[in-house]
């Protein structure tokens, strides 16, 4: 019998940049910009999914709804935070939900 886990439940941080109309969350120090806003969850894009001047822009999105963040796909570059930038955002304690691929 195999067994495969398909997901996993952490706590965690991300940081997000005050702004109604263009928020921005951090991830890992990658950061996502809203791409649709739904009454009980808000879908994101990774920043370098949007960008024209990437050569290959990245597939990695998330779904934020409460407290919970699922986290679908992963990058294809580097983080591109760094620590002093996220110290100036505000961290929020939530659960994140990462699928194994």
């Amino acid at each position: 019998m195999n067994i495969r886990i398909t997901q996993f439940f952490i706590s965690g941080t991300i940081y997000v940049t005050s702004g109604l109309k263009y928020p921005k969350l951090v991830l890992d120090k990658y950061v996502f910009t809203v791409t649709v806003k739904y009454e009980n969850k808000t879908q994101w894009t990774c920043s370098r999914n949007n960008s024209r001047k990437h050569e290959k822009r990245c597939g990695a999105r998330l779904v934020t709804c409460g407290k919970t963040v699922h986290l679908l796909n992963k990058h294809n570059h580097d983080p591109v935070v760094d620590d002093k930038e996220l110290r100036k955002m505000i961290p929020q304690l939530v659960t994140i939900i990462r699928g194994v691929q």
